[in-house]
């Protein structure tokens, strides 16, 4: 199984103008009504908000009343833990109480991304850091770990996760490089994987595609289809392609799922009143 989303949901650039062509949101969308629209049309979604503060008991339960059946939610853990605490032990207290609001979720609460800075890098005490905290983690989540430094892809890390069931989180951008993603991906291992595809920060503008990804896009997915037993769960910035959504919809196209598009349920809805 693949699962592909967005990193994130609230753009205004996503928002079609009267009038113009269609973008993603109908004409008029309210901010508020932004994720039901659209957990309507994809299965699941990484939260970036998560990383910069956590979000309130009462939000979690927002976002969880607000999104369709089967929808998962992909959370960042917060920055304060990661980048702040670098995973000491003064952290652990956060990330519980970041555990509990998560919880309010239930069902709908997916893998929780614990992406480390390219600082942290692969050194005795660090290492003894990233495995006690991953003896810390609560079993009845799931985790996903990213790393910035090449340096932790060798065996002692993937044991380290495999050990406590957290995944790995590969990722297509500037920090590590396509061949040693793909070389980590060959291991035999029955653990999801999380996927990131990122971009560089030169677009100001989300709601086109302008610098066109489809042999990587098609690239990744061939390598994740030789993946046995094995699920994906993949994210795409718009600063992959300038629009995420559509980035998404090729993924999807590939995988046989098609092209999910708001204006569909909006046909369906005048056919059958």
């Amino acid at each position: 199984m693949i699962r592909t989303g967005c990193q994130g949901w609230n753009y205004t650039d996503w928002i079609t103008t009267s009038g113009a062509e269609h973008v993603f949101y109908p004409p008029g969308t309210r901010s508020e009504d932004m994720l039901g629209l659209y957990s309507r049309v994809f299965d699941t979604v990484e939260v970036d908000s998560t990383f910069y503060a956590p979000p309130s008991a009462d939000t979690f339960g927002n976002w969880y009343a607000r999104t369709s059946e089967g929808f998962l939610f992909a959370l960042k853990m917060p920055r304060e833990i990661t980048h702040e605490l670098r995973l000491q032990k003064t952290a652990y207290p956060i990330a519980e109480e970041f555990f509990f609001r998560a919880s309010l979720l239930k069902e709908k609460l997916g893998p929780i991304l614990i992406q480390l800075p390219p600082s942290f890098r692969a050194n005795r005490e660090n290492a003894a850091r990233l495995r006690e905290f991953l003896s810390f983690l609560p079993r009845e989540s799931s985790f996903a770990v990213e790393f910035r430094d090449p340096a932790w892809l060798v065996e002692w890390t993937f044991n380290e996760l495999e050990k406590r069931g957290s995944w790995l989180c590969t990722v297509e951008g500037e920090w590590i490089g396509r061949d040693l993603w793909f070389a980590a991906l060959e291991r035999d291992s029955r653990l999801p994987v999380y996927v990131r595809f990122m971009g560089a920060r030169d677009l100001e503008r989300f709601d086109r595609v302008v610098r066109p990804k489809d042999r990587l896009i098609a690239e990744w997915y061939d390598r994740l289809s030789e993946l046995r037993d094995r699920d994906a769960y993949v994210y795409f910035s718009n600063l992959t392609e300038g629009f995420a959504p559509a980035s998404v919809n090729k993924l999807r196209e590939l995988s046989g799922k098609g092209i999910a598009d708001l204006r569909d349920l909006e046909i369906q809805k005048r056919l059958f009143r």
